[in-house]
Order: structure tokens, then C-alpha cells, then sequence
């Protein structure tokens, strides 16, 4: 049966969290072949997939680089004298156990699929996905064997099956969740969610793969705790040589701690706790916090100083953890992503689509996201041409999505007529500059970002920008004039250049008729 109407957004959607091999990927026709198909699928093959029309997708999660976005938990019932997975039930339990997983049902209806997925922008390391995986399965069969569930056995498939592919290789297909109104997803409660939901849940539940591990500390059993804690520490600390994470990333999951170590149920506030500032302890020494390292551990301080301790001896027990996780998590600091690669990648990703017609826009997602990365300026150069490239969609259309992915500024104050304007000054060049040099450099910049009718615009601009620089020297100083016969010419992209490379800039476009007084002296 064909599933509801499906998006485009939701396609896009689902197409991202299953990237795989690039080169390569299977389908499965009606008759049970399985079909190696040359390059990436497209987001009709996407599409034709969750429609539930044949053939139905495999993606191989591993790239040659090793890496892979999602891996999976297939839990098999092929034989009829096992028992079919209480899939409600198993739901639950991944709830109650805050593990990063989402379920489905299988191809065969007897089984399940426990899918993870991960955010780090060029992948996870597979081997560590592979023992993540295999160590959630450990923690949700002991569950099982204690309420009386069916069991996860050793020996479950897990996807990726590899840790590393040769140039050229493919790597073992998983079936994909969602075909039609089959294989659906199970949410928190063990209720049947649609794709939508199915969407929306993996969302939530997506996280950086080195830091997975310490997140799973909510309620689960005493065991299943004090197994996954240590292997969690483990594992973390070494993934984390190989995935560098943006520093607002780390910061947000630093106050996720916090949160958790505030909720903590009674009987587990030291498991929390041990977690919580091991990993307070390298995100400080990752120096991503305003803070001293001395004050985010008084902030931990605070937070056990207010626990009901029952017996003597517990606080100073708990104080000893605090200080000798945190210790331990100083010698171990994340790998920050820096902000510079950051923004060179995502202007790779943006140039590389706009130059290249080949390339299929399947994950405008990503697209979005990368372009939040952009300087203002670059966004504005490339903002009309990039709107046209996603299906001809409008140019604040495209603002819209793109704001959702832009840093979050500080709310600007709502200052009253007559305020103080603030000019930053400039300090020197501490060696000597070549001139020549630097008017080249300036120029180029400005023909980098504008198309001028005639070469010497942009030596004209280099020329009357650096001498705003030396403006007491000259008696009379001559003004700029922008114009061109047409609209949308780049005039905005030019004063947008001058207000970054002229000294004292300021923008007189929605300045009131009131006179504006500039208290400090020229030089």
C-alpha cells in the first residue's frame, strides 16, 4: 500500500540522516534481487522508497574515509519458533534507558531495526559506531533479562558491518525504515508514528557520536548503569581524538550536563555525577566557557552541596568523585571544530553547487545549514544565484531557511535617540606594510565580490578606502559616488565592502535628521 502524501522537505529530510557510500548503493526489486547501483540514489530513488513502490532502497552506511552518519541494530525473528520482538515494549525501553535510538519495524514484520544517527559534518568513525552500538545492545539485553523482554543476543547484526572500505568497495546495504505504511517507527510511548513523527524523533535524538555514550545515565538499573558508565568514559575519550565538534555544540551539551545533574533520581546522583564532571572537566579544558575552570567546578560544588546525604562520609565520597573525574577529563580536552574551517568548508559546499550544474540538490538541509556559515557579504553575492539553484525558490523564501541556522547574535539594545556612537579604533600594524602590497590586496578583494564595468573602479575604491585611513592629512578629501543604471548591480555589495575596510565606518541610511556629533578629535 502507498504510503500519505510525502513533502519534498520530508524526502530531503529522510535522505539526509540515510547518507552512505557515495559510490554506490542496492535496490530490491519485487522479486527478491538485490541490484548494486552505480553513485549516490537521488531523491527520486528517496522518494519511490517511502511511497513503497518497488524497488525499495539499501543505502551501506561506511564511506571510504571510514566514516558513516547512521548505523543500526537488526534485530532478526526469522524462524517461527522465536518470539516476534514486542516492538511497543522495546520502545520503552530505549525511552526509559535515554538511549540515542530510534525504532522500526522490520522488512519481515517479526523483527526491528534500532537506528542511530550521527551530526558530526563529515561523519563518525564505523568502528567506534560499531562498539557504541554493540554496547547499547549489552545494556538493553540486561534490561530485558530483568523485566522478562525478549532478549538482544549477542551475535545481532550491526550496520555498518565494516570498519574501513578500499577505494572502490561498497560496503553491506541495510534495508531502509519507512516503505510505504510498512516497517513503521515506534516512539517514546510504543506508539506507531508516521514519517513525519519518524522524522522529527530522529531529529531529537541525533547527537554527536565521541560524547553519545555519557548521555545515557536517566534511569536506567543499577547493572546496566555500572556497565555502560565505564565503557562510556572509554570510549568518549577516544573517539574524541578524531571528531572535532563545533564549540557551540560543546557548550550546549555542557549545560545538558548540568540540567542532568540537577534532575538526578536518588540512588544515581554519583553515577551522574562522575559523568558529569569528567565531561565538564574537557569541555573546560577545551576552553569553550567563559568561565575558569576553578568556576565551572564550584558550579558542580553547588549543585551536590543541596543532595540529602544519608549517611556519613557520602558527601566527602561525592566531592572526591567531582574533583578526580574532573581532573581526569581536564587531561582529555574536546577537538574543537575552528570556526575558520567551519566557514571554508561551507564555502566549498555553497561554490561548488552553484558552479557545478551536474550536482542534484538532495540534501537542501545541508545546503542551508552551510550557508549560515557564509560572511554577510559572501551570503549576499551568492544569495539570488543559490535561491535559483534550489528549484527557483525566492530569495527571502531562502532567508528564512537559512536564519534558522545562522549563530544566534546578542539581542541588541534598544537604544534611544541621542546615544553615544563609538567609534573602534585601529591599531597599527606592529611591522611595516607595503603599500603597493596592500592596495593590490584591497582592490581584489572588491572585484572578488562586484563585476565592474571598467578595471579601474576597483583601483579607484582601494585608493579612496585606504586613504580614509590618513584622512587628517588631506585638506580637502573627495567624496565616493556608487551608481549604476540597473537595480540589483552590486551597489549594497560596495558599501558593505567600505563599512568593512574603511576606518570609522558608519551607515547614514536610517539615521534621523537630527545632527550627528562626533566628540573625539580627528588625528
Amino acid at each position: 500500500m502507498a504510503a500519505a502524501y510525502i513533502s519534498t522537505e520530508e524526502v530531503n529530510a529522510f535522505a539526509l540522516l540515510f547518507r552512505g557510500n557515495p559510490d554506490k548503493y542496492y535496490v530490491r526489486t519485487s522479486a527478491a534481487a538485490y541490484i548494486a547501483v552505480k553513485g549516490a540514489p537521488t531523491t527520486t530513488d528517496y522518494l519511490r522508497h517511502l511511497r513503497g513502490e518497488w524497488p525499495s532502497l539499501l543505502i551501506s552506511p561506511i564511506t571510504v574515509a571510514g566514516k558513516v552518519f547512521f548505523g543500526a541494530l537488526d534485530v532478526d525473528r526469522h524462524s517461527d519458533t522465536e518470539p516476534a520482538v514486542d516492538l511497543a515494549a522495546l520502545a520503552i525501553q530505549i525511552t526509559e534507558l535515554n538511549l540515542p535510538l530510534v525504532l522500526t519495524r522490520s522488512r519481515g514484520g517479526r523483527g526491528a531495526w534500532l537506528w542511530i544517527f550521527f551530526k558530526e559534518p563529515e561523519g563518525f568513525d564505523a568502528g567506534t559506531a560499531i562498539r557504541l552500538l554493540d554496547l547499547y545492545r549489552e545494556v538493553l539485553n540486561e534490561d530485558s533479562k530483568s523485566k522478562g523482554l525478549t532478549e538482544i543476543p549477542k551475535g545481532t547484526e550491526i550496520f555498518p558491518k565494516q570498519v574501513k572500505i578500499e577505494e572502490g568497495g561498497t560496503g553491506n546495504g541495510g534495508n531502509l525504515p519507512c516503505w510505504g505504511t510498512e516497517r513503521e517507527a515506534y516512539g517514546p510511548r510504543g506508539e506507531p508514528l508516521d514519517l513525519r513523527d519518524f522524522l522529527k524523533l530522529a531529529g531529537e535524538r541525533m547527537s554527536y557520536g565521541c560524547i553519545l555514550e555519557l548521555r545515557n545515565l536517566k534511569d536506567a538499573d543499577a547493572d546496566a548503569e555500572e556497565h555502560a558508565v565505564p565503557n562510556a568514559v572509554r570510549d568518549a575519550s577516544q573517539a574524541s581524538q578524531e571528531n572535532a565538534l563545533p564549540a557551540s555544540a560543546i557548550r550546549e551539551l555542557y549545560l545538558g550536563f548540568i540540567q542532568k545533574l540537577s534532575d538526578a533520581p536518588e540512588g544515581k546522583g554519583n553515577i551522574i555525577l562522575n559523568a558529569t564532571s569528567y565531561f565538564a572537566g574537557r569541555v573546560s579544558a577545551s576552553e569553550v566557557l567563559d568561565e575558569t575552570p576553578e568556576k565551572t567546578k564550584q558550579a558542580l560544588f553547588d549543585i551536590i552541596a543541596k543532595w540529602q546525604w544519608k549517611e556519613r562520609g557520602d558527601e566527602r565520597k561525592a566531592r572526591n568523585t567531582l574533583e578526580g573525574s574532573f581532573s581526569d577529563g581536564f587531561q582529555k580536552p574536546f577537538k574543537v571544530l575552528d570556526p575558520q574551517e567551519e566557514h571554508d568548508n561551507a564555502y566549498r559546499a555553497i561554490d561548488e553547487l552553484l558552479h557545478d550544474i551536474t550536482l542534484e540538490v538532495t540534501q537542501p538541509l545541508a545546503i542551508f545549514a552551510s550557508a549560515g556559515k557564509l560572511t554577510e557579504i559572501e551570503y549576499d553575492l551568492w544569495r539570488r544565484p543559490l535561491a535559483k539553484r534550489l528549484n527557483s525558490m525566492s530569495p527571502d523564501k531562502l532567508d528564512e531557511h537559512v536564519g534558522k541556522f545562522k549563530p544566534k547574535a546578542e539581542e541588541e539594545k534598544d537604544d534611544l535617540q541621542g546615544s553615544e556612537f563609538v567609534f573602534k579604533d585601529i591599531v597599527p600594524w606592529p611591522e611595516p606594510v607595503d603599500g603597493a602590497a596592500l592596495l593590490n590586496e584591497i582592490r581584489d578583494t572588491f572585484a572578488r565580490y562586484v563585476y565592474f564595468s571598467k578595471d579601474t573602479d576597483a583601483a579607484a575604491l582601494a585608493l579612496w578606502t585606504l586613504g580614509t585611513h590618513a584622512f587628517a592629512a588631506f585638506d580637502i578629501y573627495p567624496r565616493l559616488g556608487v551608481t549604476s543604471r540597473e537595480e540589483d548591480s552590486g551597489k549594497t555589495t560596495v558599501l558593505k565592502l567600505i563599512l568593512r575596510l574603511a576606518r570609522w565606518p558608519m551607515p547614514g541610511s536610517n539615521t534621523t535628521a537630527a545632527v550627528i556629533f562626533v566628540k573625539e578629535k580627528l588625528p
